[in-house]
């Protein structure tokens, strides 16, 4: 859909063009948070603006008649609440529809903004903005939503004037989304924009913004480009921090496991950039086997003294330890879960032990079944060194597991020939062409949304009635 530049310029000729500078922030205090956060709402309040009772995180609210915004049970992706913005207007126009913002107060330097969002439902029509960071009136950065079908857009408002459109390949649909904006070399001519969708970057643009500083977050709707989408937009987990902020859990415990064996399994938390980031606010990781054909034992200790498989993590905690014990040959499935974080899964081996008594024990590379003669083990195939029962032990075969040789290799004074493991290749999350690749960009290209040096109208005026802000009936007109 073509962008309207022309409305602009009728906003200016109506003299409904006005700047101001940022009001000091008015952000509650945050407890037991990283010292990375400027900004978090979990919603979990109840409240949503500052004068709410009780009262919410955000400086106020901007909305048209026919639209909503309020913390609800019904909008919370975890924890008992969200903000869901209701959207029933389909009223042709440019601007603000509905938008909770916040001022973050002055500050050089990059900037991330992370959020949860759904569109459970929408009618598939119009060009609306969900996320804006912005330096008075102008975008810093833009998350967009093009309708049909909902494809996800990062733009930004340039220094010269320019309204640049990156379009991602990747559609919004209609579950929980983890979009996270980073603005890096901020406030230069080279300032470097990343939109990364459910852990995987999805678009970057290089734009220049020389001088700015990001003053300001709206979310909702604070920018629509024909007035014409209805729907629901829900968001969970808003935060803007100084670095980037975690957005999965990876758990490492090694490839191999020896049954009976403790083994240390450590769960890191990485931001989507591949770096190490704390947590945000206090979080409780859970190890969680997620399959595989061994069972196996869950410890809150990389020792493995104290069974369990939870354990709470303070602000700012990279990374906590576990411990796994595998109970019997097979495989294993691990990964670490978090109410607001992705867990990337782990695959594990489990062979089986190898104490080589004079009684044959376990054989991990023997076969399953073979016999290690009369006073030999039947449990693993031959690897003693008294069993009287036979010749040597057959070969085994290739195996059907990376924890057995063979299946049928026979005991005797000499083991099966053990033959090396196969290798397991596990395709990495979040990677280019991994789980959430997202949808060809022919379609969204086909929406005419591309980058563009025409001069772009202010996304946002900052003037809204008495406190600083312009408010919507000035911006209507009446």
């Amino acid at each position: 859909m073509a962008r309207t530049w022309m409305l602009a310029a009728v906003a200016v000729a109506l003299g409904l063009l006005v700047l101001a500078a940022p009001r000091p922030g008015t952000i509650l205090p945050i407890e037991d948070v990283s010292p990375s956060v400027i900004f978090l709402d979990e919603f979990e309040d109840g409240g949503l603006t500052a004068g709410d009772v009780p009262p919410g995180r955000w400086d106020g609210l901007d909305a048209v008649p026919g639209t909503g915004a309020g913390v609800s049970s019904l909008a919370a992706r975890s924890g008992n609440r969200g903000l869901r913005i209701t959207d029933n207007t389909n009223l042709p126009g440019t601007g603000t529809t509905v938008a909770p913002y916040v001022s973050l107060g002055p500050g050089d330097g990059d900037r991330y903004l992370r959020a949860w969002v759904r569109v459970p439902n929408s009618a598939d029509s119009g060009v609306t903005t969900i996320l804006q960071l912005l330096y008075g009136p102008r975008a810093v950065a833009d998350v967009t939503l093009a309708y049909p079908p909902g494809g996800i857009l990062l733009a930004a408002e340039t220094a010269g004037g320019g309204y640049p459109v990156a379009a991602t390949g990747y559609v919004m649909g209609p579950g929980w989304r983890l979009l996270e904006v980073g603005v890096t070399d901020a406030g230069t001519n080279r300032s470097t924009h990343r939109l990364w969708v459910d852990t995987a970057l999805a678009g970057q643009q290089m734009v220049d913004q020389s001088g700015w500083t990001v003053d300001e977050l709206d979310i909702g709707e604070p920018w629509a480009d024909d007035g014409t989408f209805q729907g629901v937009i829900d968001f969970d987990g808003v935060a803007v921090t100084l670095e980037p902020p975690p957005s999965h859990v990876v758990v490492d415990a090694g490839n191999v496991l020896v049954a009976g064996q403790c083994q240390p399994a450590l769960a890191q938390l990485y931001s989507s950039s591949g770096a190490p980031a704390g947590a945000l606010r206090f979080d409780t990781l859970t190890l969680v086997f997620d399959g595989g054909t061994a069972p196996a034992a869950m410890f809150t200790d990389p020792g493995c003294s104290t069974a369990g498989s939870s354990l709470n993590v303070d602000a700012g905690t990279v990374e906590v330890g576990f411990g796994i014990i595998g109970l019997s040959p097979g495989t294993l499935v691990v990964s670490a879960a978090s109410s607001d974080l992705y867990g990337y899964p782990a695959f594990l081996t489990v062979l089986g032990t190898a104490d080589g008594g004079t009684d044959g024990g376990f054989s991990f590379d023997a076969g399953f079944d073979g016999d290690a003669g009369n006073t030999g083990t039947t449990d693993a195939g031959g690897g003693g060194t008294t069993g009287d029962g036979g010749t040597a032990g057959g070969d085994g075969g290739s195996g059907n597991l990376v924890t057995d040789a063979g299946n049928e290799g026979d005991g005797g004074q000499t083991g099966g020939e053990q033959l090396p493991p196969s290798q397991v290749t596990v395709c990495g999350c979040g990677a280019a062409g991994g789980p959430w690749s997202g949808l060809g960009v022919l379609a969204l290209l086909a929406l005419g949304l591309r980058r563009s040096s025409a001069p772009a109208a202010p996304r946002r005026r900052p003037l809204r009635g008495t406190s600083g802000r312009r408010s919507r009936t000035a911006r209507c007109g009446g």
